[in-house]
């Protein structure tokens, strides 16, 4: 081979987030402002000005920092929106090393491909909008989770071998992997607050893969930590009178939506509407032989029930449920955040589709074949639109 095997092992997955970063620059600034998009610009130009909190009440607290730190008073387009692709490619790095680990390198591939190809992603990590960091950032946050054995393996050996390690540094060892779940869940949040029901995931992950003697000690690190990164920002609400991020709590209220609809109905109809409004029936038939094969197999399939593939699954759809029943008005936007988790829910669907043969073959079921379909139907479609962007007539309400 052309590389030692330390370098093959970093090569995939440098190239798939090359090719991430290259299907999303092209055509970056060709989509007008819109006027979220706006609100966020301003905040970063705030950060400037002294107000790194400013106007948070919507329950985004920090996620015009990243666009702080690019002066989005030149090149505000690309300031606002370059952040949302870098956070992306954390996002995607720390999903392909959770897959890798569960279902190997033929599926960490197979799962980065999706997450890649998938035409809602497309368009939502190229705007300068918080629902697509948020989920990257949980996929980081339960990646994070599910070292957490390995790192304290590596701890404790370290330890073994070193009686003499200062206090504070033996305090990192024991109690940071921890905190750093903690600390990357509590950014998920504080980019928006719909990240909040994917607590489940990580918290079910540290769960399941902890040791039982120290699976309550991490628990609660990774609560203190993730408690300790709100306090600057609650804080400075207290310190400036202002209010208690009423904006992103008027989002929440089962049962009541806009126009008298009942919100559960509403929200489950712009869901669906997201599922099928490719224009295509064959994606439509596709979409729901996956579901099926999917479903079946969480059920039936021969996991343990503390399998972090089964966790993974539930950490998915669960939260996804209760945005559906609690939000008030679930836009197509709102759903950007269930995606990531959702990719890494669907590598127990990939290890169905994909079976590990003692040739060097990939055989995949009718699920595995569903996706493999969906993405390549749609790769040409992502060509065209990196060369030839769609400038949208922008009507009176805007619905992203």
């Amino acid at each position: 081979m052309f590389f030692s095997p330390s370098i093959q092992r970093w090569l995939l997955p440098v190239v798939l987030l090359l090719i991430y970063l290259l299907t999303r620059l092209p055509g970056l600034a060709e989509l007008p402002l819109h006027n979220d998009e706006g609100l966020h610009l301003t905040r970063a130009v705030e950060v400037w000005n002294g107000h790194p909190f400013w106007a948070i009440s919507d329950g985004k607290i920090i996620n015009h920092w990243p666009i702080a730190l690019l002066d989005p008073r030149h090149a505000p387009l690309y300031a606002g929106r370059l952040p949302t692709i870098l956070i992306g490619m954390i996002g995607l790095a720390a999903g392909y090393g959770l897959a890798r680990r569960l279902v190997g390198e033929r599926g960490a591939v197979l799962a980065a491909a999706l997450w890649i190809g998938t035409p809602y992603l497309f368009f939502f990590e190229r705007l300068a909008f918080s629902d697509a960091e948020a989920g990257a950032l949980v996929v980081l946050a339960v990646w994070a989770a599910h070292q957490m054995p390995t790192q304290s393996s590596k701890d404790a050996k370290a330890q073994r071998g070193n009686t003499g390690t200062p206090f504070m540094a033996s305090v990192l060892h024991r109690y940071g992997p921890a905190a750093f779940v903690g600390m990357s869940f509590a950014a998920a949040l504080m980019f928006k607050f719909t990240a909040a029901p994917y607590a489940l995931a990580v918290a079910l992950m540290l769960l399941v893969v902890t040791p039982a003697k120290h699976r309550w000690q991490t628990l609660l690190t990774a609560g203190i930590a993730g408690v300790i990164c709100l306090i600057p920002p609650l804080a400075y609400l207290v310190l400036r009178g202002d209010d208690f991020f009423s904006i992103a709590l008027g989002w929440i209220g089962a049962g009541g939506g806009t126009g008298g609809q009942a919100s559960l109905v509403g929200n489950l109809e712009r869901l669906w509407l997201q599922l099928i409004g490719y224009g295509s029936i064959t994606w439509v038939l596709l979409l729901a032989a996956g579901l099926v094969l999917g479903v079946w197999y969480a059920i039936k399939g021969r996991m343990p029930k503390t399998s972090p593939l089964r966790v993974l699954s539930i950490g998915a759809v669960v939260p996804l449920a209760i945005i559906l029943v609690l939000g008030r008005e679930v836009l197509a936007r709102h759903f950007v955040v269930a995606l990531p988790p959702a990719d890494g829910g669907r590598r127990q669907w990939i290890r169905a589709g994909t079976q590990s043969h003692s040739e060097p073959s990939l055989s995949l079921d009718g699920n595995g074949v569903r996706r493999s379909c969906v993405g390549a139907g749609h790769s040409p479609v992502h060509i065209d639109r990196l060369w030839h962007p769609i400038r949208p007539t922008l009507t009176g309400r805007c619905t992203l």
